[in-house]
Formats: structure tokens, C-alpha cells, sequence
């Protein structure tokens, strides 16, 4: 098996022919792995520098390969994103930006790009947008040196910008998560941002409908493509989520809220033994299954593959064991340099951060994610107007 595969990839003059029949194993073996589960089995019986490692001295398909099977591991258990920028001595940045600048150079020289080049740009590109949000000391600096690299930052927009999708998408994230945000206006004369906050409330959402039917009526546009920014508490970070980073319209969201005030706001005749059980009149896991359903498996910061998205954070409160603090859950990084006051989340779940931000107390339990129990956004800012100004202020600062 190994024999049929040895042509299709092109190693480093460096190796041998069993270095590489080892390399070509222990990457066949890696690109089985499907599930975060036959990832926890998969180490420590092998050796992830030796994927790193693969990544580094092959070329053509088996480079690609190598970094498609990290960029699956890096979304899989985003815990193993530190692991990969340590393993084989740190050399996965590396060999990311040189070839990324490399296969730019020849694309631009008019080269024929084969397939294995794409999938090259895209799972490298996609590989260091994941990594650029490694948590920890690790993560931050390596995140401070690949933003600061001009010629590295270059390349991804031109790729962000370029005919091939797959390989926009997987540059417009990166861009994202090394905090390059760049303003553009969203209608002809704007000169400034646009900032749309949306506060809690439970049904007085239904009244938030009625007042962006009536912006979208005067501007003729839907409301996701006339803010910059897009902030919501609660209700209004279901709002908030649905209309910026799912697109839908109002009336498809207003849709939505009724559906979820039909099934999710009923007490049945356990209410009260369920409050006195579980401090919540209403059942969380009926909120939760409507949430997951129209949320998928979508991550905050994965949205900003798509091209036009706004700026969007919800805000839980976060429970501490002296304090509650503000947290958002956002699709965006700062720029290096630019710091926000509020802790914050780009790789949550969208469905867990909406039942985070709506666990209002005595309606719904709250919610644990990461270790923190973190309970309804109106408890620290039910309107979240001074969140989404400071927001705004580091992602555009100056």
C-alpha cells in the first residue's frame, strides 16, 4: 500500500527512502482519523512532530496531505493546537509561510497550479487561522509574529482576493484570527462605522422586529449588509447571531423567536418541582435542540470565511467565585497591539454561546463551557450599546 502511494509524493533530497516510506506510514495512519475520539487513541501510540515533520520536508501531495491532516486535528481538539506549534521544534510556522510565499510567487509567474498546490494554500491557510487562536503564551506570540509578517500578510489577502474559492474562504478566516480587519464601507457615502446593538428582553424582541423592519424598509437593504457591527444581549444575541452571522432576514427571525416562545416558553404542570430541582421554570435542553438545529455546528469565528461578514459578539455573563465579569462570544481578533476590557471567545460553538448569553435566571440553568459557568448577558449588560462601541474601538482602533 505504502509502494502505490510513494509516487504521488515528492519528499525533500534530505531523506532517505525508508525515512520517507516511515513518513508516508505514519501520515496514512493520521489522515484516518476522523473524530476527536480516534484522535485521543491516535496519541500518544505515534508522534505528532513526525506529522509536523512531513509537512515540512515533503512536497506536492504528501506536503498537502500532511497539512490537511493537522488542520483536521486543530479543529477537532483545538487543545492540540499548542501540541502542533511545539512539535518538531516549532517548525510548522515555517514551513506554512514559506510555502504559502512560494506557491503565491509561482502563481503569480503564471505557473499551473496542480490540485495538491490548492489543497496546499487551503488547509495551510485554514491550519494557520486555527493556530493563530491557540490559547496561552504560546499562541499569542507565535500569533504576534505571523500578524507582524508583512510579506506572510500580503499573500493571504491576495489569496483572500482571488478567483479560487476554497482557498478565499480559507484566507478571509485566517485574516480574521491574526486580527487584520479591514473597514470597507457597507453602502455607498459611509463614512464611519455602523453599529447595531440589540438588548434582552424575552418577547419584547418581538418589538426589536418590528424597528429593524422599518431600517430595512427606509434603506432598502437587509440589515446584515448595512452594519459594520453587530452586538446583541440575550434575545438580542440570538437576534444579533441569526441576522450577521447566519444571514436570515428579520421576518425569517422573527419566525424563529415565535417557534421558540411556542416551544420553549411553555411550563408544564412539573414547573415548579423543576425550578425547585434544577432553579430553571423552563426546560433548557427544549431551547438547546432549536438552537443546535438552526445553528449546526458552526463556529463563531468560522463565519468570517464568508465574504461581507460583519463584525459580530454576544455577551454572557461570566460567573466567577467573587465576581461576575462580561464575556463575549465573537467572529473576530484585535489587531496585535489592540486590546479589548472584555474577556472573550472567537472559537465557541454558535449554539452554546446563544444558550450561554439567553441563561436567564429562573427561566433556564445555566451553562458550563471550557470549566466556567457562564449565566444570561443582561445580567452584566442587558444593553450591550457600550460593549459594542468599546468592541468596535479595538477591532477598527484609530
Amino acid at each position: 500500500t505504502i509502494a502505490s502511494h510513494t509516487r504521488s509524493f515528492t519528499k525533500s533530497s534530505s531523506l532517505t527512502d525508508e525515512e520517507e516510506t516511515q513518513l508516508l506510514e505514519e501520515l496514512l495512519l493520521a489522515k484516518e482519523v476522523r473524530t476527536p475520539e480516534a484522535l485521543e487513541s491516535f496519541f500518544p501510540k505515534h508522534d505528532l512532530a513526525r506529522i509536523v515533520k512531513a509537512a515540512r520536508v515533503l512536497d506536492g501531495r504528501g506536503r498537502a496531505s500532511a497539512l490537511t491532516t493537522l488542520a483536521n486535528f486543530a479543529v477537532l481538539k483545538p487543545d492540540y493546537r499548542r501540541n502542533i506549534l511545539l512539535a518538531d521544534h516549532g517548525s510548522i510556522t515555517e514551513s506554512i509561510s514559506r510555502m504559502l510565499v512560494g506557491i503565491e510567487a509561482a502563481w503569480s509567474g503564471g505557473a499551473y497550479l496542480p490540485v495538491c498546490e490548492i489543497e496546499g494554500i487551503v488547509s495551510g491557510t485554514h491550519l494557520l487561522g486555527s493556530l493563530a487562536i491557540t490559547r496561552g503564551e504560546v499562541g499569542t506570540e507565535w500569533r504576534r509574529r505571523i500578524a507582524q509578517n508583512k510579506e506572510v500578510r500580503r499573500v493571504i489577502r491576495k489569496f483572500a482576493n482571488g478567483q479560487n474559492e476554497s482557498a478565499a474562504r480559507a484566507a478571509r478566516r485566517a485574516l480574521a484570527t491574526l486580527g487584520v480587519n479591514e473597514w470597507k464601507p457597507k453602502v455607498a457615502g459611509q463614512t464611519g462605522l455602523r453599529i447595531l446593538s440589540i438588548d434582552g428582553g424575552g418577547t419584547r424582541a418581538l418589538l426589536t422586529f418590528e424597528m429593524l423592519k422599518h431600517v430595512k424598509k427606509l434603506m432598502g437593504k437587509d440589515i446584515h449588509d448595512m452594519f459594520d457591527v453587530i452586538c446583541g444581549t440575550s434575545t438580542g444575541a440570538i437576534i444579533a447571531a441569526s441576522i450577521g452571522i447566519r444571514r436570515k432576514s428579520v421576518e425569517e427571525c422573527e419566525k424563529l423567536y415565535r417557534e421558540l416562545i411556542g416551544k420553549v416558553f411553555c411550563k408544564g404542570p412539573m414547573a415548579t418541582p423543576k425550578m425547585v430541582l434544577t432553579r430553571a421554570y423552563y426546560d433548557s435542553k427544549i431551547l438547546e435542540s432549536v438552537l443546535q438545529r438552526e445553528c449546526g455546528k458552526g463556529v463563531f469565528i468560522d463565519s468570517t470565511a464568508e465574504e461581507g461578514m460583519p463584525k459580530v459578539c454576544v455577551v454572557s455573563s461570566k460567573l466567577g467565585t467573587s465576581e461576575v465579569t462580561c464575556h463575549t462570544f465573537r467572529n473576530y481578533t484585535y489587531p496585535v497591539g489592540s486590546e479589548s476590557r472584555f474577556a472573550g471567545t472567537p472559537d465557541a460553538q454558535l449554539w452554546e454561546a446563544l444558550r450561554a448569553s439567553s441563561a436567564a435566571p429562573t427561566f433556564f440553568t445555566e451553562k458550563l463551557l471550557n470549566g466556567t459557568l457562564h449565566a444570561d448577558g443582561a445580567i452584566v449588560a442587558n444593553n450591550p450599546t457600550a460593549v459594542a462601541i468599546h468592541e468596535a474601538q479595538s477591532i477598527f482602533p484609530g
